[in-house]
C-alpha cells in the first residue's frame, strides 16, 4: 500500500512559521522589540529571521515549498530549457527544485567558470533574498561568462524588489521587512547592549526558546 502524500496545512508563511523557519524578537506589552537584534549581511540588522534550513529538514515541507516554486518558474519563464545555479548553502532544496523542473543544477563557487554555457539561460536560486550582495556576484559572474540570467527564485523574498537589475524576482512568499543601520535610533540600545545575535542561523536553537518566550 503507497503512503498517501501529506501535504501542511496553511499559508506558505504560517506553514514556514510552523516548522520553525521563522525568527521574531519578543516584545514587551507595548509592543516594544526586546531583542536579541539579527544580524543581515552588509551591516544591517532587524527584529525578523527567516531560515530554510529547518524546511529542509522536514520531507513534507521540503516538498511543500520546492513544488510551489517550481511552479512559479514554470508560469513566469518562458525560456524552454534554463539552468538552475545555487550556493552550497541551498544544496538540498535548490536540488529538489532543479528535479522538478528537469533542469541540471550547479552550485556557485568563482572557479567553477566552466559551469556557465556560453549563451545558457539561468535561474539564480537562494532560500532567501533580501540585500542581493550574493546575488549580485552570481549575476556578473554568469554575465562575465556570455550567460543570460532569466529569473532569481527564492523561497522568502524579505526585499521591497519584484526585480533585481531588470531580472524578475519569483518567490513563494514575499513579505517585505524592515531592516536597519545599526546606528538607526531604532536598534542602537540593543546594541550598546550586545543584545544581538550575529551569527543566527548557528544559534537558531536559542533564538527559537527565546521568541517563544513571547510577551516579558
Amino acid at each position: 500500500m503507497m503512503n498517501k502524500k501529506v501535504t501542511p496545512n496553511g499559508t506558505p508563511y504560517e506553514i514556514f512559521v510552523k516548522y520553525g523557519g521563522v525568527y521574531k524578537s519578543p516584545e514587551d506589552r507595548d509592543e516594544n522589540y526586546l531583542g536579541p537584534l539579527v544580524a543581515y549581511d552588509g551591516n544591517y540588522v532587524g527584529f525578523y529571521y527567516y531560515n530554510t534550513a529547518p524546511i529542509e529538514q522536514s520531507l513534507e515541507t521540503r516538498e511543500y515549498f520546492s513544488n510551489l516554486l517550481a511552479e512559479t518558474i514554470k508560469a513566469n519563464c518562458d525560456f524552454p530549457s534554463c539552468h538552475l545555479i545555487a550556493t552550497p548553502e541551498d544544496f538540498v532544496l535548490a536540488t529538489d527544485i532543479a528535479d522538478k523542473l528537469q533542469c541540471p543544477v550547479s552550485f556557485f563557487e568563482k572557479k567553477d567558470r566552466q559551469k556557465i554555457q556560453f549563451g545558457g539561460n539561468y535561474i539564480i536560486f537562494e532560500g532567501v533574498c533580501n540585500n542581493f550582495f550574493a546575488t549580485q556576484t552570481m549575476i556578473d559572474f554568469i554575465k562575465s561568462a556570455r550567460g543570460n540570467v532569466a529569473a532569481i527564485a527564492c523561497i522568502i523574498n524579505r526585499s521591497e524588489k519584484k526585480s533585481f537589475c531588470d531580472i524578475p524576482v519569483l518567490s513563494v512568499i514575499h513579505i517585505p521587512t524592515p531592516q536597519y543601520r545599526q546606528d538607526d535610533p531604532i536598534v542602537k540600545k540593543l546594541i550598546e547592549e550586545c543584545n544581538i545575535v550575529w551569527e543566527p542561523k548557528k544559534y537558531w536553537d536559542f533564538l527559537q526558546e527565546e521568541m517563544r518566550r513571547g510577551i516579558r
